[in-house]
């Protein structure tokens, strides 16, 4: 079990949803501290259609000390790593294979 977050907006957990018909996804960023939702529209699960995505959230609500993701492949390559170097956030990989370890996403998506 992990500590609980201290601040709001300091650890988010992420997931995605789809695809849909649409051929879209959806990108969900959830705030562990508070629950609250942040849900953006992508058309690719790729690093280069997320990362501008997170970008867009990180302005608006500050950045992240640490971001929890599976190990899918957007998130293992080096455009993700530099990614989270250049913002000072540390990328925590969940479990594979054990979904609860990123949880307050997961319960979203269903």
């Amino acid at each position: 079990m992990s500590p609980i977050p201290k601040r709001p907006w300091d650890e988010l957990s992420v997931d995605f949803a789809g695809p849909f018909p649409t051929r879209e996804y959806l990108l969900i960023v959830i705030d562990d501290f508070s629950r609250f939702p942040e849900v953006e529209i992508v058309h690719s699960t790729t690093a280069q259609a997320v990362t501008p995505k997170l970008n867009q959230m990180f302005a608006r609500f500050g950045t992240p000390s640490i971001l929890k993701l599976d190990n899918g492949a957007p998130f293992n390559g080096e455009n993700f790593a530099s990614f989270a170097r250049k913002l000072g956030f540390t990328h925590r990989k969940i479990t594979p294979l054990w979904p609860e370890a990123n949880g307050e996403a997961e319960r979203f998506v269903r």
